[in-house]
């Protein structure tokens, strides 16, 4: 779970952001900024890897970047979860929660 891997010590959030203008849905730029994720995570070692993307079809840019990291990484050799926006927001509450009763 999407929860699990934020309460993991050596946790690492990469941001592979949405963008908007005339670039936001071409294809060459989404999946190089997924194939320029992938190799620098994969180069520095890491080995347990997910995307937190929107539901489909809520940006196009974001489908294809997510396929494309989750791709690139499995064809390395690794498992890449996929996390919807409806779980992530669920863990932030959580942890809101948590925080503020500490």
């Amino acid at each position: 779970s999407f929860s699990g891997i934020l309460a993991a010590p050596s946790a690492v959030v990469i941001l592979l952001g949405l963008f908007y203008g005339r670039f936001h849905d071409n294809p060459v730029i989404t999946h190089t900024i997924a194939g320029l994720a992938a190799e620098h995570l994969l180069e520095r070692g890491l080995r347990h890897f997910g995307f937190l993307g929107f539901a489909p079809g809520f940006h196009p840019g974001f489908d294809q970047r997510g396929a494309r990291f989750h791709d690139l990484i499995e064809q390395a050799g690794y498992h890449c979860a996929l996390f919807g926006r409806g779980e992530v927001a669920r863990v932030v509450q959580a942890y809101a929660s948590k925080s503020a009763a500490a």
